[in-house]
């Protein structure tokens, strides 16, 4: 919303206070089907210190393959671990579809500098800038559906720019310091670098991957001192999460383990991407 909506609005109801404004944001084809869904978000904004609200994000046909990917990936790596920080470092990121903001904060962040124009994920930007902000970003546990695409070539194009958003919010607020040298507590700040850093994993993945390919071809030689009990917890310690996930999306028991080995190569995607995304960079 622009400053001169925001004034609009403030304008049109003179009697109403700044600080009563919740700006509610979503998709095209967002569908909130949980009874209490405003009830909860209304509960929530009680609490003065919070600032906005992301909730969760599940995907509507999922009853096919790529949908259900997504949708792996939304409760999986998106849900479970807002829900995390939620309780814990309060590094809660917005995510567009699903969101609230007050009125009051958005018209504060728009008076220190308009919407970055060039910023392909805007929601993820404004999420740093409410960071900076006293008060905090919650996450509700409740969510909207929206319809996942059903094709690789519209899948690697929204994520491309995904990738792309990324990388300019990274560059924006870790790279020039101006993240860290924010007034926001330590905990949060050292969670956000690790988010906007973890872009990275991919690559160091790929790189795993690529020396472990010598070593089996007998070009280099590898060596490690950990117990291989050790690797193998590390190498595959994000499928507990991935199976909660997927039981969350009501996948039979015998399916999850079939689906575990699809999301785990379905995931990998984001390695192109994130490279393409460079190079526009």
């Amino acid at each position: 919303m622009a400053p001169l909506g925001l004034k609009f609005l403030f304008e049109k109801f003179p009697d109403r206070p700044k600080e009563d404004w919740v700006i509610g944001v979503f998709d095209a084809d967002g569908r909130v089907v949980e009874l209490d869904f405003f009830e909860q978000v209304g509960l929530a904004f009680r609490d003065e210190s919070v600032n906005a609200l992301q909730c969760g994000v599940r995907i509507r046909n999922r009853h096919k393959l790529l949908p259900l990917m997504q949708d792996v990936e939304f409760v999986a790596f998106s849900w479970i671990v807002q829900w995390v920080r939620d309780k814990t470092s309060g590094a809660v990121a917005l995510g567009g579809n699903g969101q609230f903001i007050r009125a009051d904060c958005l018209e504060m962040l728009l008076s220190q500098g308009p919407w970055v124009p060039t910023a392909l994920t805007e929601d993820l930007e404004i999420s740093i800038r409410l960071h900076t902000l006293p008060g905090r970003i919650r996450f509700l546990d409740r969510h909207v559906s929206q319809e996942g695409v059903e094709t690789w070539k519209a899948l690697l194009k929204q994520r491309h720019r995904w990738a792309w958003g990324t990388l300019q919010v990274f560059s924006l607020y870790v790279t020039s310091g101006v993240l860290w040298r924010s007034p926001m507590p330590l905990l949060k700040k050292l969670d956000l670098h690790y988010y906007l850093t973890f872009w990275i994993v991919p690559f160091i993945v790929l790189g795993s991957w690529g020396l472990a390919l010598l070593s089996l071809l007998g070009i280099v030689r590898v060596s490690n001192h950990f117990e291989a009990g050790l690797l193998w917890a590390n190498s595959f310690s994000f499928w507990p999460t991935m199976a909660l996930a997927l039981s969350k999306t009501g996948a039979s028991r015998l399916s999850i383990p079939k689906l575990i080995v699809l999301g785990t190569l379905y995931s990998y995607h984001w390695i192109p991407l994130l490279t393409w995304a460079w190079f526009n960079m």
